[in-house]
């Protein structure tokens, strides 16, 4: 798990970076790790990074896909509502067609509320209007 953690973390690293391949492969690894040892919103979380960099790398109709499924299972594990409101606006921007770029932005926003409400159980997620 600790492996798991830290190639997670360089995952992160190297898509802060912009080393955006290499990203993509550890996101890949780690979010299928985490899915085998039955960590389901580690999982969906890691892939929600991995969505973000195919944003990034222009491969939108598969980080779509991607968040999706990641909505479906953070929906499955019955998540508080101020997580579950998060990704459900996630697949209300997706439904309505919410341009590559606005989706990306909306979708950092979301990650970085998610690893927030993880160590503070009373954060509220709070969308900038557009």
């Amino acid at each position: 798990m600790n492996w798991l953690k830290f190639r997670w973390l360089e995952g992160r690293v190297e898509a802060g970076l912009r080393n955006v391949l290499r990203a993509e492969e550890i996101f890949r690894e780690v979010q299928e790790g985490l899915a085998e040892a039955g960590l389901k919103f580690q999982a969906a979380l890691a892939a929600l990074d991995l969505a973000e960099v195919l944003l990034n790398r222009k491969r939108a109709d598969e980080a779509r896909e991607i968040i999706l499924k990641a909505v479906d299972i953070f929906k499955e594990l019955g998540i508080d509502r101020e997580r579950l409101m998060a990704v459900l606006l996630l697949r209300y921007a997706i439904e309505r067609g919410t341009a590559a770029f606005a989706l990306a932005e909306m979708l950092a926003e979301v990650i970085a509320f998610l690893r927030r409400a993880e160590r503070d159980p009373n954060a509220r997620f709070e969308p900038p209007l557009r």
